[in-house]
């Protein structure tokens, strides 16, 4: 089978049972306090998988970032799975400067 048609066929079934947080072009301290009530609420939400949808950021800083590191670990200690949906360049070059690729399981 063509790899690209099991990969679409795994994400459909992703984002199927999936709670999807949408995380927007741009995060920064600016915007920390709204994405934080975003991802607290969606770790009370009835699921058995989180997805960040990141393929749209341009622009992250390192408090967005640590926020994101602190939900992972959260989602992880409840039993949750997080799933990235296309993290951006941008995105994975942030996090690799600050060297949280592993903790935001980006790799």
């Amino acid at each position: 089978m063509d790899q690209n048609v099991e990969n679409g066929a795994a994400a459909n079934e992703i984002t199927a049972t999936a709670h999807i947080i949408e995380l927007g072009d741009s995060l920064d301290i600016g915007k920390i306090a709204e994405l934080h009530q975003r991802l607290e609420a969606a770790l009370e939400v009835e699921s058995d998988a989180l997805q960040l949808n990141a393929q749209d950021i341009e622009r992250i800083d390192a408090a967005s970032l640590q926020l994101l590191t602190m939900f992972n670990i959260e989602a992880q200690k409840r039993g949750l799975k997080v799933r990235w949906n296309s993290p951006s360049q941008p995105l994975r070059d942030a996090a690799d400067r600050v060297g949280l690729i592993s903790a935001l399981s980006l790799n």
